[in-house]
């Protein structure tokens, strides 16, 4: 097989695991208030859910680039798709509890601005979050190494400190979201 043959699979490969990360991280959230209905226990759920992410994107480039000291790219790609598979098939493995679904009917124009209504009506969907991690995701780069005048190997540690500072709020949050909770 060619490079270029393997630099376009692993591309696709890449494409798709990100595809069902994107599908699968609002599905998660949305799911969570139907197992847990305690909004304590779900707000505690939520936080936690955060940190175990903030922790992923920290220690998983740090364990790729451990790994690859002592074995090759083609390996290490071969062990990270067979992680996804099993942590597929233990999501599939998962019985949730029934929620009442409702028949919806309309256009396709008027189903799809239904859901983008239900998506900034409820909280639990988290768009502030996402569009904060999308800010510090795109814009840190520019930042450090334009505004700071900072080298590119800078940019990994200005990420790990979003990313501590995201898990201290995520662990305090249940905390000080007040008395409600």
């Amino acid at each position: 097989m060619s490079t270029a043959t393997a630099t376009g699979s692993s591309r696709c490969v890449s494409f798709v695991l990100q595809c069902c990360s994107a599908a699968f991280t609002p599905a998660f959230q949305a799911t969570i208030p139907d197992v847990l209905p305690n909004e304590k226990d779900y707000t505690r759920a939520l936080s936690l859910s955060r940190m175990a992410y903030d922790m992923e994107s920290l220690l998983s480039p740090m364990i790729a680039a451990a790994l690859l000291t002592v074995i090759s790219f083609h390996w290490l790609f071969a062990f990270t798709s067979l992680g996804f598979l099993i942590s597929a098939l233990l999501v599939l493995s998962v019985v949730l509890p029934l929620s009442e679904a409702k028949e919806r009917t309309g256009t396709v124009y008027e189903k799809t601005f239904r859901g983008m209504s239900i998506y900034l009506r409820t909280p639990r969907l988290n768009l502030a979050a996402a569009a904060a991690s999308s800010m510090v995701i795109v814009n840190t780069v520019v930042y450090v190494q334009t505004r700071l005048g900072r080298e590119s190997g800078d940019v990994p540690l200005a990420l790990a400190c979003f990313g501590f500072g995201s898990m201290v709020v995520a662990l305090l949050a249940p905390d000080i979201s007040g008395p409600h909770v």
